[in-house]
């Protein structure tokens, strides 16, 4: 064969669809060539890198837990409020003195006071409407007074017992937790008819500060295992109400003892319910938490 006719075989060979073919097999074999390569490598394939953190996660712990996003919204809080002053986290970290005042049975007539060391509690009474407007009437209750003589702002809580007919009482507009330094409250305790007075079974407090008295007057105080009888009526009074709290697992902790309610009201005693969320596990410290905002435990 000579050379011409080799070469017109050539160019016959050299179609595009040949052409396609012979470039499929070419890369075939490298990817072949490649992966035997990758294999005979010796020793260990690197690991694996770890995942990425949850969204939600890694969003708050990138902002909503560090020391500055919360010196920041406490101080926005407070100026909002008219406290005066920069505040400090070193200040919101302080222990907040907790302590029962009274334990016992004390029977309280109308008049009669009792007297602890932050509180001076009196029994009085007072014609208060019951029912719905148009449709009520005005009768007597027994009502009780706190007053809040110390210099510091107070969670509180004045456990009663009373005997008579309660269940219709009315109720007066007051704030069931917190008093501020030389405050007064007064609430309902039962219908006067029939009823043999008030009895005093229990008085706790709870220094708090400032702006803890602000953040804590917004829980609900039903929802603290505080008597429905006597917190109904409670008002929060510059700031709205806290909304989407864990209370189903709070009150699961009180019910075994993981929690009690100075627990709850320390933690957001300094803590803005609208960024932050209880959770079982912290407890109230006579120093105060170590650092915050407390950092809940990974899930």
């Amino acid at each position: 064969m000579n050379e011409a006719a080799a070469r017109k075989i050539l160019l016959d060979l050299l179609t595009p669809l040949n052409m396609f073919l012979g470039l499929g097999l070419i890369s075939v074999v490298i990817m072949l060539v490649g992966t035997c390569a990758m294999f005979s490598v010796e020793g260990p394939l690197p690991p694996p890198r770890d995942p990425p953190p949850p969204i939600e996660e890694s969003v708050v712990y990138s902002y909503r837990y560090k020391e500055g996003f919360y010196k920041s919204l406490i101080n926005e809080d407070a100026q909002k409020l008219g406290i005066k002053g920069e505040l400090q986290v070193g200040q919101m970290r302080k222990g907040n003195l907790h302590a029962t005042e009274f334990s016992g049975n004390q029977r309280l007539k109308v008049g009669a006071k009792l007297e602890t060391e932050h509180l001076v509690i009196q029994a009085l009474q007072k014609k208060i409407f019951v029912g719905e407007a148009g449709q009520g009437y005005r009768t007597d209750h027994l009502l009780l007074k706190i007053t809040n003589k110390s210099a510091h702002h107070l969670a509180y809580r004045v456990s009663t017992k009373t005997y008579g007919h309660c269940g219709a009482k009315g109720a007066m507009t007051h704030n069931a937790i917190a008093l501020e330094p030389g405050g007064s409250t007064i609430r309902t305790e039962c219908l006067s008819r029939g009823s043999k007075g008030i009895r005093i079974k229990k008085v706790e407090v709870l220094e708090v500060s400032p702006l803890g008295y602000h953040y804590i007057s917004r829980l609900d105080p039903a929802q603290l295992a505080y008597s429905t009888r006597t917190s109904a009526g409670h008002e929060h009074k510059h700031m709205a109400a806290c909304k989407m709290l864990p209370w189903s697992q709070i009150q699961n902790a009180f019910k075994r003892a993981e929690a009690t309610w100075y627990d709850v009201i320390d933690y957001y005693s300094r803590h803005n319910c609208d960024e932050y969320s209880y959770h079982v596990g912290y407890v109230w410290q006579a120093k105060g938490p170590t650092r915050l905002p407390v950092v809940p435990p990974k899930r």
